[in-house]
């Protein structure tokens, strides 16, 4: 059952995404070039923003977000099952834009050229979403009318027209499959190389040699199910430093990356003012609660969190 739910929401998901493309799509058939691609970018910043799953934008983060093959499939059949059906119905509400549509498919050829703009089109997506990742939509702004003025393929946007011209074209499959490669070659090039994880006894070891006072801080999310015993390991350090310990270590002058965190360390980063962060004692530290994580998990809506939201569901309901 649970099993299901998964899924249904993954096609929930999945189907609400096709509809932003799908706009996108459809007011770049509407207008064309030059106002249509920067238009189009509406789409990707509505699905990043509310997280949302697209397979372009998925595709490539496949390795880093431990993202399951079935649940990239899943994504990627809502996707242009949905984007198929979403574009038949343009194809009914402006019949102005079907002899547009029809005219793009005619022109898609099984070629090697086809597969290579379908490639790059999969490296400027995952560009884009790493970008929005690290705070910057501008990824997305520029990325999405630098792959339409160059001719890239996107399939989710290819199957839309389809649907608008109420046809078929095979080169979808090639068109995927490069999307696909293109993402992950991307990832594999662009990505940094994490730091060996820490186990809860690593964690401490790293933890104590801050020579912080244990009041002053709240071990944050990964750290906190470490010790809460429902993770084996965890990347880094996230603490929240009350305003005292901040002004303290003066804060200010160490450096922020890209998530607006302090870099208190190579493996430390913080975030200051401890007001509404919920925590309790654990093995003596201060721990943020295992609802708040949750809370901020389901949230996000990111497959990486579905193990952890799972632990914590059933570490509460076991404790109630």
């Amino acid at each position: 059952m649970k099993s299901f739910s998964h899924y249904l929401e993954l096609l929930r998901l999945s189907a609400a995404a096709s509809l932003l493309i799908g706009l996108g799509n459809f007011v770049l058939l509407k207008v064309g070039e030059p106002i249509g691609p920067f238009l189009f970018a509406f789409g990707l910043l509505g699905v990043c923003v509310l997280g949302l799953s697209l397979f372009t934008g998925k595709c490539g983060f496949l390795i880093e977000d431990k993202i399951k093959i079935k649940d990239i499939l899943a994504i990627l059949i809502g996707n242009l099952v949905f984007g198929y059906l979403i574009g038949a119905i343009f194809n009914l509400a402006d019949p102005s834009i079907v002899p547009t549509a029809e005219a793009k498919v005619e022109s898609w050829a099984f070629t090697l050229g086809f597969f290579i703009k379908s490639a790059l089109c999969g490296v400027i997506m995952y560009l884009a979403v790493e970008l929005y990742r690290r705070n910057t939509k501008l990824g997305i702004l520029l990325g999405v009318p630098l792959f339409i003025f160059c001719g890239f393929q996107h399939s989710i946007a290819n199957a839309i027209t389809m649907g608008v011209s109420l046809s078929f074209s095979p080169t979808i499959l090639l068109c995927v499959a490069g999307n696909f490669i293109g993402a992950l070659a991307a990832w594999a090039l662009c990505h940094k190389k994490r730091e060996p994880r820490m186990n809860k006894q690593k964690f401490i070891a790293e933890l104590e040699k801050l020579n912080l006072p244990k009041s002053e801080y709240i071990i944050l999310s990964g750290g906190s199910l470490l010790l809460h015993g429902l993770r084996k390991t965890t990347a880094d350090i996230d603490l929240c430093f009350s305003k005292k310990l901040a002004k303290k270590v003066r804060i200010e002058t160490f450096p922020k990356n890209e998530k607006g965190l302090y870099v208190f360390s190579d493996k430390c980063e913080v975030s200051v003012g401890l007001t509404g962060t919920k925590s309790e004692k654990v093995d003596g530290y201060r721990c943020e609660t295992l609802k708040s994580i949750l809370e901020f998990k389901q949230r996000k809506k990111r497959e990486k969190d579905l193990d952890d939201i799972k632990n914590i569901k059933a570490y509460l309901d076991s404790s109630k």
